[in-house]
């Protein structure tokens, strides 16, 4: 656009492989799948289903030669120049088993039941990083150096664990049907180590720093019933009245409590610059470090190796809860 020059958009695909191995981590979004059902006799079905989606994508610099040039921008206009930024690679692989049956009881326990049952185990991975161009934006207003808004990079990696497990039974008796179920979830997820490389001609102000990783402490075990019943007036299935209740819990994803624990997302810190060279590029000896304008992020000016937060999770706090109440 007017404000974006061709140099300064994104080129979207897949990460590269140096994250990981392609076709199973990177790589255009690797898929594996294997399953089986087996007919174990006419009333016991078992369903068995192991999958990998190696899901990654990165929003990466017009070209490459751009990840050390740094960009411009006019305050005054909000345009762009000379280069920009890399978000990503987002790295999200998934990893599940799933095992279900169905065992059907006719005539039996007073009425017709089906009995369904099910396990699922799974894991999610969510690994990010973001970098400017040369870690440094050169701000101009009306054409005039002003600022050096200097960056470090964030790199976080967060990790879930989910268990689920399920039990229901169909019953129908004459004109009544009964829908009986209730469902185990245990959720748990953790941030991981992770290390961010130092500003490039700053270290003193934004220095490399390695986070140890963080845990809540929090595992959700949640455990929800329903219920549901139908009744046929005339036992033909032209009048049927329903009613049902289910208790829904929410599903936590990578980094949903432990990312507020993280202290190694982006930092930014500005300085006045005078650019004394007239070369456009923030250079060392032309930015006044005794003058901060603005940061960002965790850190402390007067601390800057610090890695800590004063955040904190709840011990106590609760997923997130939905009760449904149907009738018809």
């Amino acid at each position: 656009s007017d404000t974006r020059p061709i140099e300064t958009t994104f080129r979207q695909g897949p990460a590269p492989s140096r994250f990981g191995a392609f076709g199973w981590i990177t790589g255009p979004n690797p898929v594996w799948k294997a399953s089986d059902q087996h007919v174990i006799s006419d009333r016991w079905l078992v369903d068995a289903m192991w999958a990998h989606v190696g899901n990654n994508f990165a929003l990466d610099f017009h070209e490459d030669a751009l990840e050390s040039v740094q960009p411009t921008f006019e305050i005054t206009t909000n345009v762009w120049g000379r280069s920009f930024q890399r978000a990503g690679p987002f790295i999200r692989p998934t990893n599940s088993v799933d095992v279900m049956t169905t065992y059907f009881v006719p005539g039996g326990l007073g009425g017709d039941h089906a009995f369904k049952a099910g396990y699922r185990w799974r894991t999610a991975a969510a690994y990010s990083e973001e970098h400017f161009g040369g870690n440094t934006i050169a701000a101009f207003r009306q054409g005039v150096a002003t600022e050096a808004w200097l960056f470090r990079d964030s790199v976080t990696d967060y990790h879930l664990q989910t268990h689920a497990a399920y039990i229901q039974d169909t019953v129908q008796s004459g004109r009544l049907t009964l829908n009986l179920g209730v469902r185990f979830d245990r959720q748990h997820e953790e941030a991981r180590q992770s290390t961010v490389p130092a500003h490039p001609f700053a270290p003193q102000v934004l220095p490399q720093v390695t986070f140890a990783g963080a845990d809540s402490g929090v595992v959700w075990n949640d455990l929800s019933p329903r219920v549901g019943a139908n009744w046929d007036f005339q036992n033909d299935g032209r009048t049927v009245a329903h009613a049902a209740y289910a208790m829904y819990f929410g599903q936590l994803a990578p980094g949903g409590l432990s990312a507020i624990l993280n202290p190694v997302g982006r930092v930014e810190v500005d300085f006045p610059w005078n650019d004394a060279n007239r070369n456009s590029t923030v250079e060392a000896n032309e930015v006044d470090f005794s003058q901060i304008l603005f940061f960002s992020g965790a850190w402390d000016p007067a601390r800057p190796t610090f890695i800590g937060t004063v955040n904190t999770v709840d011990p106590n706090i609760l997923n997130d809860r939905t009760r449904e109440f149907i009738v018809g």
